[in-house]
């Protein structure tokens, strides 16, 4: 069994003039380019935190989000939908898993995690858990 953490930040955009999380009530307005950005920029971290850790294909997969804001503001818990997203991209593309399907992703839970005052931005922590695929010659068991 395969168990890691990594923290990744919630993805903004800007929005009239402040930083705004990027859910799908953004999302909905925003033009395919800017949505572009904001993935590209956002897997690129998140490919960088993966990759503190060993690569290892897994076969199966829990992902726990536990969400920490920077101040007391209320956020719906699946306004962290794109941090999904994004992540999951990330490891399909780059060999984490083969892909996010209910088959590989048999678990995704969203947790509040609290306020972190301290800390430079929201983020979320993700637990990686899961079961290492194992192969024998041209074939995968």
């Amino acid at each position: 069994m395969i168990e890691y953490q990594i923290k990744i930040p919630i993805p903004t955009v800007l929005k009239k003039n402040s930083k705004a999380i990027y859910s799908l009530n953004v999302h909905l307005g925003t033009h395919y380019r800017t949505y572009s950005a904001v993935k590209n920029k956002y897997k690129a971290i998140y490919l960088t935190e993966l990759e503190k850790h060993d690569k290892v294909l897994l076969e199966s997969l829990e992902l726990t989000y536990e969400i920490h804001l920077r101040n007391k503001r209320l956020v719906d818990m699946d306004n962290v939908v794109f941090t999904q997203k994004f992540l999951q991209d990330t490891m399909v593309e780059n060999g984490y898993i083969v892909d996010d399907s209910c088959n590989i992703l048999y678990r995704n839970v969203i947790k509040y995690g609290g306020v972190d005052k301290e800390a430079e931005y929201s983020y979320v922590l993700v637990n990686i858990r899961g079961k290492e695929h194992v192969q024998l010659g041209s074939k995968f068991i």
